[in-house]
């Protein structure tokens, strides 16, 4: 290579090693841009650790005469996380037949569900619920288990509704989901 197949001026070429001098505006901007990049940063490792990011669940409760069902969900969840589901189903004088839960399979679909305890004693679905039917316990009270977790493809906002039916009552409590990314 000869010395006529280098720039003349090395501060010139688009090939240079030397650092671009920035204005002193240039360096405020970017001295800026990267305190608000790290003040965002610092603010959601801040949330991830209080646990606003995690689960947060309720409790719904609603009756129909002497049918009173309670149902603590998640209401704001994120994928691959644990959510609780529990459905507590209690009749004043006992269950005089079979008790029939209705939960939305959309609503299903978003848990890798591993179990249900106790189990039904027969279960179907009609395309838009999924239907359990239990036998009545001895006492007053059923209470239903489901272990699950959030589906980690799930995002955003599910709606879910449960629905208990006995003999003569039905009682409906919604439940709708948000799914943080």
């Amino acid at each position: 290579m000869s010395s006529s197949d280098l720039p003349s001026d090395p501060a010139t070429s688009a090939a240079t090693t030397i650092p671009r001098v920035l204005s002193l505006a240039d360096e405020r901007r970017g001295r800026l841009a990267r305190r608000g990049a790290l003040g965002l940063l610092t603010v959601f490792v801040l949330l991830g650790l209080s646990g606003v990011l995690g689960v947060r669940t309720d409790t719904t409760a609603a009756a129909s005469g002497p049918l009173h069902v309670e149902l603590h969900h998640a209401v704001v969840a994120r994928p691959a996380l644990a959510v609780p589901y529990r459905l507590t189903i209690q009749r004043d004088q006992g269950f005089d037949g079979p008790i029939e839960v209705r939960i939305s399979t959309s609503y299903l679909a978003s848990f890798d569900e591993n179990g249900t305890q106790p189990q039904p004693d027969r279960a179907s679905t009609d395309g838009t619920d999924t239907i359990w039917e239990f036998e009545p316990p001895d006492g007053d009270v059923l209470t239903v288990w489901l272990d699950t977790r959030m589906e980690p493809s799930v995002q955003w906002r599910r709606k879910g509704s449960t629905t208990v039916v006995t003999s003569d009552e039905t009682v409906t409590i919604d439940h709708p989901l948000w799914v943080l990314p």
